[in-house]
């Protein structure tokens, strides 16, 4: 499906950003280990407070995202993602600094988790248009899959590092490793030279440039179908992500340290993830954002089976690590492909919000379910979810269309797909 173009890795630039990206992506994981596991473990929260506090931080995006996109374009990118860590650094160190005078809260820690997540959403906006400026069209594909594939190895680092972390030294004390990490990635971000043009035109209309964002998405067949299958595929995998720690807590009882090391022994399906697109190379991307969700599906429904569950979560969760980075990487390298440089920050966040709206939804009916009936059958309908969103792209995407899914699209104008 990808084919390497020779080039991104000989720069100097896109090293400094991979490097600092990877830090800061294991970095982040810790976090996203510990803050439920603080809720949960720590202050004894609800299962609606507990998926109220992902709910809160991804309610930021569909609010947010064009805001963002079109400042984006307007602004320095680099500039932007430094000040965005300063911000998350700031918000992160708020928690393990109440934690220590024991005056944390649920509150607290929601509010903290919702700043994180603005600034983050500023940061990752303007994140892929950097990319794509800094390598150049010709390489994109090559870093975004260098950048995807450290992404995962830094998950199943921090899955394997969270677990014996936070039990020896608890949950608040291990954001510190993340804090850490902040600081790695915004130095990186320094010292990169390549300077900076920016590219959208001066004197805009900043209504203007958010409806073009939002046009760029819904006038172009391919990213509005793109749009409404990812956030089918979202909304069921949200039910199942708020769902799972929540049953290994309380329904498998299980320590932090247990669930850690599952994660991180799971985590290694992503070395299966180049398996995933080899497979589905001759038939093309529309193959593989078929079959994807298909195996996640198949993955998280395999995770609620009462037959010797921690294997069968182990086994489940392998499935979705090699499918489920397959599938963003080929949405996100086919919507970079279709617009021009000037519109990507807004393309991106058109798609984002659009995609990530499903998100809230899914933390509330997976906490409301929880309750009600029990970790089991809440990954079970978040399964079924996800498969469903195989079939709608199926439908959506045609015969007629699925050459349309093909990397070597040639990049449209953006004023056209806005007219």
């Amino acid at each position: 499906m990808y084919v390497i173009v020779a080039g991104a890795l000989q720069r100097r630039d896109f090293r400094l950003l991979w490097g600092g990206q990877f830090v800061s992506d294991f970095g982040r994981q810790l976090t996203i280990f510990a803050f439920p596991t603080i809720a949960i473990l720590g202050l004894h929260a609800r299962a609606e407070m507990v998926s109220a506090l992902t709910g809160s931080e991804y309610a930021v995006i569909p609010l947010f995202a064009m805001v963002a996109g079109v400042l984006i374009d307007r602004w320095r990118r680099r500039h932007t993602m430094i000040f965005a860590n300063l911000v998350r650094f700031s918000a992160l160190a708020s928690v393990p600094l109440a934690a220590a005078f024991h005056t944390l809260t649920m509150v607290h820690l929601i509010l903290a988790a919702v700043v994180i997540s603005f600034a983050g959403l500023f940061f990752d906006t303007a994140y892929q248009p950097f990319l794509a400026s800094l390598v150049g069209r010709e390489s994109y594909a090559e870093g975004n899959a260098r950048m995807t594939l450290s992404w995962q190895v830094a998950i199943a680092l921090g899955n394997a590092l969270g677990g014996p972390v936070i039990h020896v030294l608890g949950a608040p004390l291990a954001l510190v490793g993340n804090l850490l990490t902040y600081c790695v990635g915004t130095c990186a971000l320094l010292n990169i030279r390549k300077p900076e043009v920016r590219v959208a035109p001066a004197g805009r209309s900043f209504r203007r440039e958010f409806r073009e964002g939002c046009s760029i998405v819904t006038r172009d067949r391919v990213l509005r179908s793109l749009a409404l299958t990812t956030s089918v595929f979202y909304l069921g995998g949200t039910i199942v992500d708020c769902a799972l720690p929540l049953y290994v807590y309380r329904t498998l009882h299980q320590t932090p340290l247990a669930f850690g090391i599952m994660l991180a022994v799971a985590a290694s399906g992503c070395i299966f993830g180049g398996f995933v697109s080899r497979v589905t190379q001759r038939f093309g991307a529309y193959a593989l954002l078929v079959v994807a969700p298909l195996c996640v599906a198949s993955g998280d429904a395999l995770c609620a089976l009462g037959i010797l569950p921690l294997v069968a979560i182990v086994v489940g969760r392998t499935i979705v690590a090699a499918a489920a980075p397959a599938y963003d990487m080929t949405v996100q390298t086919i919507a970079t492909a279709r617009v021009e440089d000037g519109y990507l920050a807004r393309m991106n966040a058109a798609l984002r919000m659009m995609t990530n709206a499903s998100i809230p939804l899914g933390c509330f009916i997976s906490g409301v379910l929880f309750t009600r009936s029990g970790g089991a059958d809440v990954l079970l309908i978040g399964s079924l979810i996800i498969l469903s969103s195989a079939g709608t792209l199926a439908l959506l995407l045609r015969e007629g269309t699925k050459t349309m899914c093909s990397l070597s699209i040639t990049t449209r104008s953006a004023q056209q797909s806005a007219a």
